[in-house]
């Protein structure tokens, strides 16, 4: 269920100079079209102009986003959980060097695989709970969708799986909050002293989304609302999350039991060898290295104001 929108705000820190102008300016241009360029040549760098939609936002995340992520996952291994009908994986499997999706429903796994070879770009599907599967990446992305997908537990069985050597030590998760959406800003309160970097983005797609729900969905009365805004994305090294005493952490937010996270000795099953023959893993040399220092110019490093949020 959707819910309206709040009025939370979010302070992040801003680069100085050159920097901050381009970043101004790039700010605003997609916060009026929807569409975000880092310069790398047109539509090549640009999910709203690579990628068809086939659900509009706030059914997903917003293609702004999307085309930031494509940076972000240029050569890298990803997987993205709850991929539903593929807007974004469709974009990311062009820049990673490896993708999967990873959908429960058996529709949009169909859905998934027969846009795989019809999108320009290829990627694996897994159409199973995200918590049955054995996939070692250097990002795992996610919208949490409550209560089958909540930010806590999936970080907790990620943990999990690289406290078992499943996981590689070097894996980051990066998490996606809706301004608008006071459960993503409840969760981002909690997670924010784990993230590494983060930047907010602005998007417009309100024109879009009256035009692709129909007009008998009742989520349509959100295109009002929540097709435009800020969406806040921070990185999380996996390898934080034993740091944070939570309340729920592993159940995430509908269970109200308060306790620390032991990832060090997990409760299930771990998995063995990651990917195994479909994504090799990256050298070594190349684990050690962060794509922040490559976005130093879009995300923040500085500590977090948590009295702000």
């Amino acid at each position: 269920m959707l819910l309206a929108r709040s009025m939370i705000a979010l302070s992040v820190a801003s680069p100085t100079g050159s920097t901050k102008r381009a970043l101004q300016h790039e700010q605003s241009r997609h916060a009026q079209t929807g569409t975000v360029g880092t310069g790398h040549g047109i539509g090549f760098d640009n999910c709203s102009l690579l990628v068809k939609p086939v659900d509009p936002s706030p059914v997903r995340s917003p293609q702004a986003v999307h085309s930031v992520l494509l940076e972000l996952f240029r050569n890298k291994t990803i997987v993205e959980i709850g991929t539903r009908n593929g807007d974004g994986i469709a974009c990311f499997a062009r820049a990673a060097r490896a993708a999967t999706a990873i959908e429960i429903d058996d529709k949009y796994c169909r859905i998934l695989r027969e846009r795989s070879t019809s999108v320009g770009a290829t990627y694996n599907v897994a159409c199973q709970d995200y918590r049955k599967t054995c996939l070692d990446a250097d990002f795992y992305t996610w919208w949490q969708q409550q209560p089958f997908l909540t930010n806590e537990a999936a970080l907790v069985y990620l943990g999990q799986q690289m406290a078992a050597g499943g996981v590689r030590p070097s894996a980051e998760a990066v998490l996606l909050f809706d301004h608008s959406w006071h459960h993503d800003m409840k969760s981002w309160r909690r997670l924010a002293p784990l993230a590494r970097a983060h930047t907010t983005i602005a998007f417009n797609e309100r024109e879009q989304c009256f035009r692709l729900m129909p007009t008998s969905d009742p989520d349509r009365k959100y295109c009002h609302s929540r097709s435009f805004g800020n969406f806040t994305i921070a990185l999380v090294p996996i390898a934080r999350v034993r740091l944070l005493p939570s309340t729920s952490m592993a159940m995430g937010e509908a269970d109200g039991r308060d306790g620390l996270v032991e990832v060090g000795k997990p409760t299930i099953q771990a998995c063995r060898g990651g990917m195994g023959k479909t994504v090799q893993r990256r050298d070594a040399a190349l684990g050690e290295q962060s794509a922040f220092a490559q976005l130093s110019a879009r995300w923040s490093m500085a500590p977090f104001d948590l009295g702000s949020l």
